[in-house]
């Protein structure tokens, strides 16, 4: 674990090597921050009260620099401080390890829970053959969760001590973005790699209300360029990396690349969920009230224009938003086609209670949509493409309600064990992350960033379904939205 001891006497350095950062995706992270020194000290002074720091040159080498004045006794205790340091290092327990920078962890809240569905990729591979290099940004939305999946051995932390660590992590981090790792996909034709933002979504949705978003945007540029010196030639933004950037086009797009939202594939996808509930409802010859949420954001507005020109199926249809002048400016300028019932705007979720198909696409970090705000009785469909998911979990246990799965991710059918976050099922990704790889396996000539058109869902659902991205969700076929 230690690469090299430098200096004389007792002035000394001690320099950890890739032993110990190969296999750990925190340690790597950090020592590529130049903070996985301080990580190191910090269970050393509070583990074995040896005081030592990294050098500000090397600041992942320690540093040691006693009194001339030490006794046998002293030296003894800070030799077997290290010993104890790189076994633990060799173990990989980085519970130990950070919890001092967990306060000591003392909480007991979910400690021993499991990572769920599984630890990401732990390694970064180099690209295979010819695969087509693809990149995805994204930050952290359940940190808790998401350090138990970067890291095994955080099972035995609790959710508070996890959150105190994150806190820390992100304030040491300062927001730069770091790759956690790469992986070869679908036979070997995508090299994906994940580049994160060490900030959470409740953070970047407050810097997005105060307006403060220049500092973030910029973090976003750099891992953009990160991507692009890595090889990407598709990057793709999820969840506040497309929010804060206005779907993209406040960044860069380095030579030689492409940049995409993944909104194009998440509107697919709801829409496609939506697709065979559709034809059940015209079998019954229903007219059902239809509501969504976040109308005027890029994924709703496309849902909303879509869903108008099915036919005459909606009776009334409800544009949600809190941006009420912004809402009424679009459901204004929105083209009807034969649709002839009524059309309502609201700047709250008050008229949920009366809609029978709720379609929501929230920017928000916690859920929004709550029991009381829907039918008591009568059968209510959601199809949720937030993330976090903005359904309550409360509200979707109720028996009159059924929230559609795999709205907000697809499947990978041929990387069944591929794990890409906390709150999504083993073998599948967001649907954010999924559009960055069908890029890799199709050229997809639609603008992907920026708004979302009819002509790209169209394109895209088609070749998602190709490769199987809707296995389970019944074929593509006779589902083509109009111009």
């Amino acid at each position: 674990m230690i690469a090299e001891i430098t200096g004389r006497g007792l002035m000394l350095g001690v320099r950890f090597g890739d032993g110990a950062t190969a296999a750990n995706v925190l340690f790597r992270v950090l020592a590529a921050r130049q903070a996985l020194g301080y990580v190191f000290a910090a269970y050393l002074f509070r583990r074995w009260r040896v005081r030592v720091l990294p050098t500000l040159s090397a600041p992942n080498t320690l540093r040691i620099e006693p009194s001339a004045y030490i006794t046998d006794e002293e030296i003894d205790r800070a030799a077997a401080a290290f010993e104890d340091l790189a076994r633990q290092v060799e173990d990989r327990r980085a519970y130990e390890l950070f919890r001092p920078l967990m306060d000591g962890d003392p909480f007991e809240d979910h400690k021993g829970r499991e990572a769920r569905p599984g630890l990401v990729p732990q390694r970064e591979d180099g690209p295979a053959g010819k695969a087509a290099r693809v990149a995805f940004i994204a930050h952290f939305s359940r940190p808790a969760e998401e350090l138990r999946i970067i890291e095994r051995d955080f099972a035995g932390a609790s959710d508070t001590g996890l959150r105190i660590l994150f806190n820390r992590l992100q304030s040491v981090l300062e927001m730069k973005p770091v790759s956690l790792y790469a992986r070869n996909l679908f036979g070997g034709r995508v090299h994906f790699r994940f580049i994160a933002l060490p900030a959470d979504a409740a953070e970047l949705e407050r810097l997005h209300r105060l307006g403060q978003t220049r500092r973030i945007v910029a973090r976003i540029q750099e891992a953009v360029d990160l991507a692009a010196r890595a090889g990407a030639t598709v990057i793709g933004l999820g969840g506040y990396a497309s929010i804060l950037t206005r779907n993209g086009s406040a960044l860069v797009e380095p030579e030689g690349t492409r940049i995409v939202t993944g909104n194009t594939l998440t509107a697919a996808s709801a829409l496609f969920r939506l697709r065979e509930e559709i034809r059940a409802l015209r079998r019954t010859g229903a007219r059902p009230t239809l509501g969504i949420v976040g109308a005027s954001g890029n994924i709703g507005a496309i849902i909303a224009e879509i869903m108008m020109k099915t036919d005459g199926l909606f009776e009334r249809i409800v544009l949600m938003d809190r941006r009420k002048k912004k809402l009424d400016d679009f459901a204004a300028g929105l083209d009807r086609g034969d649709f002839t019932g009524a059309l309502e705007t609201a700047a709250d979720l008050r008229p949920l209670k009366r809609c029978d198909v709720i379609a929501v696409a929230a920017n928000t970090n916690d859920p929004i949509i709550f029991p009381h705000l829907l039918k008591d009785r009568d059968p209510v469909l959601v199809v949720d493409v937030s993330i976090p998911p903005a359904l309550a979990s409360e509200a979707a246990r109720r028996p009159n309600v059924r929230a559609l799965p795999f709205a907000s991710y697809v499947r990978l059918p041929e990387d069944p064990d591929f794990v890409i976050s906390s709150h999504t099922p083993r073998g599948t990704a967001f649907c954010c992350a999924a559009e960055t790889m069908l890029c890799g396996l199709e050229t997809l000539d639609v603008p992907l960033r920026g708004r979302i058109t009819a002509e790209a869902i169209a394109l895209v659902m088609d070749r998602a379904s190709r490769h199987g991205f809707f296995e389970g969700a019944g074929p593509v076929a006779g589902f083509r939205p109009e111009r």
